[in-house]
């Protein structure tokens, strides 16, 4: 950026720079409120987002966490989510056994880890070795 830009306070406008580039450099936290571990007010997720930010920071990208509640189901708002292009990849939170949000980011070819498992396989997972622990 020229001399005279910085010297003006000019920053680039990143709506302008994600529309130019179709890149939001944005990861999001898609997360439901209504699990019993948030309305406990455990800190784990809190602790995830600070981990999860401060690796994207090196990378020049930015953590959105986007929660919901029942008013819609978790399935409809990824979609929702994955539609309007909010962000360049997602982390699914309370992942379930069976989980149709996998099936479709992957049908979708949309980056994304989730925190825990789900059946199937070829798709990046975050979990805790229960087994290990238990050992």
């Amino acid at each position: 950026m020229p001399e005279t830009f910085t010297a003006l306070g000019y920053t680039a406008n990143q709506s302008g720079r994600s529309l130019r580039s179709g890149r939001t450099s944005t990861v999001a936290l898609v997360m439901p409120i209504q699990t019993a571990r948030t309305q406990s007010g455990e800190t784990f997720f809190l602790n995830v987002c600070n981990g999860v930010q401060e690796t994207l920071l090196g990378h020049g990208l930015d953590l959105v966490i986007l929660p919901f509640g029942s008013a819609v189901g978790q399935e409809q708002f990824l979609r929702d989510v994955v539609d309007r292009r909010v962000a360049d990849a997602n982390v699914l939170a309370d992942t379930q056994r069976a989980d149709p949000r996998v099936d479709y980011l992957l049908a979708q070819r949309v980056p994304f880890v989730s925190l825990g498992r789900t059946q199937g396989e070829g798709y990046p997972w975050l979990d805790l070795d229960f087994a290990g622990v238990a050992a």
